[in-house]
């Protein structure tokens, strides 16, 4: 098997960054997209967002015909030093740079993992969650490339495997979306042209997904139409009315890789990229991607590479 390694590719990882995903109308509150799957039937609720005791969304996000889930309230943090999981307590929170100091008994937080490395000994070379190996082939699980974080290797998924502790603190409540779900999400999902949209939220660049079912605050206004990190921008106040509306968002976290003598942060504030549970092919593997030009469901990365994860429950 030909051996790769990461700072070989890092130009090739950087090709196609730039892409324009939005081509959208505006969301207004005249235009509501209301109705998805599972009932709602069109209603609109005066509360159907904000966060339950769990971590999950009240919200719903509809991810394949007839199947919805209930987003995390931030993304996965892992602090190695106390092998402790947890949630972001805020949506627009992230830890950047910090992520360079990965170790086995770094007792700060990281949220950047390498594809597969929950922790769970798959029979990867790497599988580790403070591990950013420099093999493209060491996150296999099972020593295979095609095998998936789903099925017999379904443990591989770090939201899966492990016990979150403010995300109800129980193994097997939570997961990743697999490729297939990510791009149903975002572009196939009844109304999905209108559901999602880049912005900034208390000063942090992201990218701002609707649920199925959505009626806009009054006072507020959000536009689907991708130019810039400055189509919508709120504050605090502003977001919370947003999220208590239903609305979820995914900052911009960057990613980082092992560049053999230290680990690199990189695009923090600028792009975000969100694990899949299934793979694309020998290298790398699916994920959801934005900048500041558009979304993209289907999109992809090195395997070794840190990216974010957002996890799920039905």
């Amino acid at each position: 098997m030909k051996t790769k390694y990461i700072a070989l590719a890092f130009a090739a990882m950087m090709t196609g960054l730039m892409f324009t995903a939005c081509q959208k109308e505006d969301n207004s509150p005249s235009g509501n997209n209301n109705g998805g799957n599972g009932g709602n039937g069109g209603e609109t609720p005066s509360a159907v967002g904000g966060f339950r005791e769990d971590g999950a969304s009240n919200a719903l996000f509809t991810v394949a015909e007839g199947r919805q889930v209930r987003f995390s309230r931030g993304n996965l943090q892992y602090q190695a030093s106390t092998g402790t999981w947890r949630f972001a307590e805020n949506q627009y929170e992230y830890v950047g740079e910090d992520n360079i100091n990965i170790s086995q008994t770094y007792d700060g937080w990281i949220d950047l993992f390498a594809w597969g490395n929950s922790g769970w000994e798959s029979g990867a070379t790497s599988y580790q969650p403070w591990e950013l190996p420099l093999q493209w082939n060491a996150n296999y699980p099972g020593g295979d490339e095609n095998n998936d974080l789903i099925g017999d290797y379904a443990e591989a998924d770090w939201a899966w495997h492990n016990a979150i502790s403010n995300g109800g603190n129980q193994t097997h409540k939570w997961r990743t979306l697999t490729g297939e779900e990510w791009n149903y999400l975002i572009s196939t999902r009844a109304g999905a042209d209108g559901k999602n949209g880049i912005g900034t939220v208390n000063e942090v660049h992201g990218m701002i997904l609707l649920p199925d079912t959505w009626a806009l605050p009054e006072g507020l206004s959000f536009s689907s139409e991708c130019t810039g990190w400055d189509d919508n921008v709120y504050t605090v106040e502003q977001w919370e009315k947003m999220e208590n509306a239903g609305a979820v968002f995914f900052p911009a976290a960057g990613y980082s890789h092992n560049g053999y003598s230290r680990h690199y942060f990189w695009q923090g504030g600028e792009t975000g990229g969100y694990w899949a549970s299934t793979h694309y092919d020998s290298d790398e593997s699916r994920m959801m991607f934005f900048d500041a030009t558009g979304v993209s469901g289907d999109w992809w990365a090195t395997r070794p590479a840190g990216r974010s994860v957002r996890p799920v429950t039905e």
